[in-house]
């Protein structure tokens, strides 16, 4: 220790010189970290934190809390803190597309007019689409994808496929023969397009139905 001779006139002035501590706080930002580091009473002052599909709602020393704060005043305490980013996930639209088997039953084909857009929210599942019936066709449960999370980055976008119903027509005298829904007459089949019966020749077609 170093040794003060006080003077007799009154004249010693004893300084003291006190070093300002500093001390560390930890940001977490969805499990990668960055610590810096401030004086004791100063202010603290945040990074930025952004994250894709999410809104930022703050900084918290509690990682599961739903509210946080930007202002985190001074360094007051010597216990080494630790701040979590706090998250609200954006809201984000997703699509549901329709597809419709081909007059040839070997493809399908999207109903662009038919396309919807519907609100879902970042991470979260969406209600399963349940689709309505159509007139000639039969919904196609194992080609369609009716269910699913909003992705933070991308789209989702569920697609729905029916199948084309298929009907026989049957005349007298000739074998059923079996027409997909919707099939043009100049595209029917030769011997829908043509029936033959003994004795008998080919007018035209009158009248017909599927069953």
């Amino acid at each position: 220790a170093s040794k003060l001779t006080i003077e007799g006139e009154g004249t010693t002035v004893v300084t003291y010189t006190y070093n300002r501590a500093i001390y560390s706080v930890t940001y977490d930002v969805m499990g990668e970290t960055t610590v810096e580091q401030y004086f004791f009473d100063a202010d603290i002052v945040a990074p930025a934190a952004a994250r894709d599909g999410y809104a930022f709602v703050g900084w918290s020393t509690d990682k599961n809390a739903t509210v946080g704060t930007t202002e985190l005043g001074k360094l007051t305490t010597e216990t080494p803190a630790t701040y979590y980013a706090i998250w609200s996930a954006s809201s984000a639209n997703y699509t549901v597309e329709f597809y419709y088997m081909n007059v040839d039953g070997t493809d399908y084909v999207l109903a662009d007019d038919e396309t919807k857009t519907l609100a879902g929210v970042v991470d979260q599942a969406v209600p399963t689409y349940v689709p309505g019936e159509v007139t000639g066709f039969t919904f196609n449960a194992g080609m369609s994808t009716v269910d699913g999370t909003v992705p933070a980055t991308g789209t989702l976008t569920l697609k729905v496929y029916y199948d084309r119903n298929k009907y026989n027509l049957t005349y007298e005298g000739n074998a059923p023969v079996e027409v997909y829904f919707g099939t043009a007459a100049a595209d029917m089949p030769a011997a829908v397009k043509e029936p033959t019966k003994v004795g008998n020749y080919f007018t035209g077609i009158e009248y017909w139905c599927g069953s």
